[in-house]
């Protein structure tokens, strides 16, 4: 009988995170000895592959461009023996910034705040539209004769 020789291919896996909250700039690093060299790598997010790769024996091998989140690297050598590793991408926690909505669609909002991370749609970063239902009645309009407070500075008519 013939002996199969044994599958000893080893996987050493790192992960560096995501620099800012939201961007896909996450690297995940590998390298493998042991084994029958020609290395293929190949990268998982859900258990799908994403990326694959080639590398040889101690040589590293980088998947760029990554989100945050928990990937799996297997490799698998010339004699089909495989091994895996997991690299879990990081990133810092996200800024809450506060956002208004804006119901007449002119850039500035009023009302209760809206707290999140990046700027939801149909909001503003003000709160200082003083009739959100008319885009004409905002911070800067003209202010006309019509017995309304056109441009918000708590006045009407006075121009």
């Amino acid at each position: 009988s013939v002996e199969e020789p044994a599958c000893d291919v080893m996987i050493n896996v790192s992960a560096t995170p995501v620099t800012v909250f939201g961007l896909n700039n996450g690297i995940v690093s590998a390298s493998a000895t042991g084994g029958l060299e020609l290395y293929t790598f190949q990268l998982l997010f859900n258990n799908a592959i994403i990326a694959s790769q080639t590398g040889t024996e101690g040589g590293l091998v980088i998947f760029n461009n990554l989100a945050a989140g928990t990937y799996t690297v297997v490799v698998t050598d010339q004699g089909n023996c495989t091994n895996s590793g997991i690299a879990v991408v990081t990133q810092p926690p996200c800024e809450l910034m506060n956002y208004y909505p804006d119901n007449d669609g002119y850039g500035f909002g009023a009302g209760a705040v809206i707290m999140a991370c990046e700027q939801p749609e149909n909001t503003s970063e003000t709160n200082d539209d003083c009739n959100d239902m008319n885009a004409a009645i905002h911070p800067g309009a003209t202010e006309v004769c019509n017995e309304t407070d056109d441009d918000c500075d708590l006045s009407t008519d006075e121009d």
